[in-house]
Order: structure tokens, then C-alpha cells, then sequence
């Protein structure tokens, strides 16, 4: 490898790597490190890099989360856009080198036609009507979904609609996280304490 934390940065991952590598005779280089496993004393200095590869990222990780919190504050979007909403550049934008659009801070705009279907969702759900019939008479009158999802409205993403907070005003930021099972190696998102939340009424 170029360099160990191209591997992993996840240093129980990482060590659990150089021990299947030994047991199946592998010999790990890393350029960047200048470490070779077939040298005497690389295992050890191999775990020194795992520890220092996961510091980094729990560092940026860190750094990034700190970027986002005041991007918020300061009244921009971070995040997923929802379905009645895009988003748009603010003060001055640019592509970065991966094409990427980048800008001051990105703002949350109301899409007119996906509002009113947001509307009339809450309309019939308050007048009475079961999920499931909203869903399905949204899908036979083809209307469309944001991303064309596969087999149209969905019982899920009607009712995730419905108890999304931030079609009455209230945006939430920071109110989960996401999480690593050590055994499985899973990916699970988890709720943050509510003091964390930092909650906009707009």
C-alpha cells in the first residue's frame, strides 16, 4: 500500500488485518511509512501507526462536525434537503477540483409543486386518511417521487414526511450520530442526549 492508513484508519480493523496477513503469510509494505512486515520489529511499529491513523481521523471528524455547527448557526443548510426543498449557493461559488460545487454556505429554498403535495399530505392525514391510502393515491395519480424511486410512494417515506419536524418550522441539527458495532463492523445511527440538538425555529 502507498501508506498504512490507506488500508484502515480504524485501528482494531487495522490490527486485525496484520494478524490475518501473518496468518496467511501475507507481507504488508507500506511505502509512505517505510515499513515492511517481513522486518523484525515492523508489527510493532505497524500498531503505533494504526493508533495514530484513527487519531486522525477522529481529529477531522471532529473538525468537520465543528464546520457544519457553524454553518448552522449561521442560518445555512447542512445536510439532507428533504423532499419539497433543493438547495442553493449563497455569496461567492465555485467548482472545487472533483467538480464539486463549493460557496460561503448553501440555503434551503421551497420547491412550489413538491409543497403542495407536502400540503396535501398533511391535509388528508388530518382529515383522517390512513397512510397507506395517501401513498397509494399519490402513485395513482403518478405523482413523482424526488429521487424516481423505484415502485413510487412508499408507506415509509409518506409517514417519514409526516413526522418530519421540519415542515412546521422546526430544524433540528445534531440530533443523531452515527456509530461502528466493533463486532460486525456496522454502521448504525443513534439519537444524541437532547442538549446537543441545536433546534431553529423558522
Amino acid at each position: 500500500v502507498d501508506d498504512s492508513s490507506r488500508l484502515s484508519r480504524d485501528n482494531q480493523h487495522f490490527n486485525t488485518l496484520l494478524c490475518l496477513f501473518q496468518y496467511w503469510g501475507v507481507s504488508l509494505i507500506s511505502v509512505g511509512d517505510g515499513l515492511d512486515m517481513r522486518e523484525e520489529h515492523a508489527k510493532v511499529a505497524y500498531q503505533f501507526r494504526g493508533i495514530i491513523n484513527e487519531l486522525y481521523l477522529t481529529d477531522l471528524k471532529k473538525k468537520t462536525h465543528r464546520g457544519q455547527t457553524g454553518q448552522v448557526l449561521r442560518g445555512f443548510s447542512v445536510g439532507s434537503r428533504g423532499y419539497g426543498y433543493s438547495s442553493v449557493p449563497e455569496g461567492e461559488s465555485k467548482l472545487d477540483k472533483k467538480g464539486r460545487l463549493r460557496a460561503v454556505g448553501f440555503k434551503l429554498v421551497v420547491i412550489p409543486e413538491e409543497a403542495r403535495v407536502v400540503q396535501r399530505m398533511f391535509r388528508d392525514f388530518i382529515a383522517g386518511h390512513a397512510v397507506t391510502k395517501i401513498a397509494k393515491a399519490l402513485n395513482e395519480e403518478r405523482v413523482p417521487t424526488k429521487v424516481r424511486l423505484k415502485g413510487g410512494w412508499t408507506l415509509s417515506t409518506v409517514a417519514r414526511i409526516l413526522k418530519n419536524e421540519k415542515y412546521v418550522g422546526r430544524f433540528i441539527w445534531n440530533k443523531t450520530t452515527t456509530v461502528k458495532d466493533p463486532l460486525s463492523g456496522k454502521m448504525k445511527q443513534v439519537e444524541r442526549s437532547p442538549e446537543e440538538w441545536i433546534v431553529q425555529e423558522r
